[in-house]
């Protein structure tokens, strides 16, 4: 049960909303832009009562929604894979039956238009600004390609080249904390101390200096629900606010840090974005 402060209450009110938006379906899936430059998001959206999906491209340092579109060539199946350059990229899944992608599309940033469709390929890591590496499974083995980010145009790859290289993620989440979990016991004493709340199901917990983010779930009228806290280090509450009530059980990837831009869902088809000033 919830003892605190009325729920949407900033204590004191420090940090405001930058931008948020509210999309007509659910949010699935957030992907930044790589650049530290740049801070656009890219989202997939999804109705599953009418099995329709959607995607947007968000301008945060903008302050604005860039476009929500049904690009030509996606389906029920299309999901967002990446992000790189001026293309948002997706995959297409041609047999639902199998849990593998089997297209890649490529929708252009100015204005969500399809840019390019490379048939029976998938992304695996962008290469350079200008190349992306990806692969097509022949018979038992697997071939890579290079594909030019802005014209889809296959060329030969180096497969003997190190394979192993990863993208790094170009953005924090929160460390996730359960009851059987160490430290468990000493995040839930410091939201009983600091906004006097009891017994939370499961804690999410973010450093950023001199920040400390929390995203607890918590139960109300036999539901759960889930709130953002921002506090500093001398514990004065910056930021108190519910994202959902009535939930069946916690979400997951529902908040993000990106150089001092956080972003975190609420409602489950709203957007909001905070700036932590240092």
């Amino acid at each position: 049960m919830y003892y605190g402060p009325p729920p949407g209450i900033n204590l004191l009110i420090v940090l405001t909303e930058q931008f948020s938006h509210v999309f007509p379906y659910a949010i699935w899936r957030i992907v930044p832009h790589p650049s530290p430059q740049r801070d656009e998001w890219a989202v997939e959206l999804r109705d599953t009562q009418h099995k329709e999906t959607a995607f947007a491209l968000v301008d945060l340092a903008a302050a604005e929604l860039r476009w929500q579109v049904k690009p030509e060539g996606t389906d029920w199946w299309t999901t967002l894979t990446a992000f790189a350059g001026e293309r948002v990229l997706l995959h297409n899944y041609r047999f639902p039956d199998m849990p593998e992608p089997t297209d890649l599309l490529a929708v252009s940033t100015g204005e969500g238009l399809l840019s390019w469709a490379v048939p029976n390929h998938v992304f695996v890591r962008a290469l350079d600004d200008t190349y992306l590496l990806i692969a097509t499974r022949q018979n038992d083995s697997v071939r890579y390609k290079q594909c030019n980010l802005h014209t889809g145009q296959l060329l030969p790859y180096q497969e003997e080249e190190k394979m192993d290289t990863a993208d790094q993620p170009n953005y924090q989440v929160p460390v996730r904390y359960r009851p059987r979990d160490v430290y468990f016991s000493t995040l839930s004493s410091f939201l009983d101390k600091t906004v006097n709340v009891k017994e939370p199901v499961v804690v999410d917990y973010l450093e950023v200096n001199p920040y400390i983010v929390f995203s607890y779930y918590i139960y109300e009228k036999e539901k759960i629900a889930q709130y953002v806290l921002i506090v500093n280090r001398q514990r004065e509450v910056l930021y108190h606010q519910r994202l959902t009530e009535g939930r069946e059980g916690v979400g997951r990837d529902t908040m993000f840090l990106k150089g001092s831009t956080l972003v975190f869902l609420r409602n489950n088809n709203e957007l909001v974005s905070l700036k932590l000033k240092p």
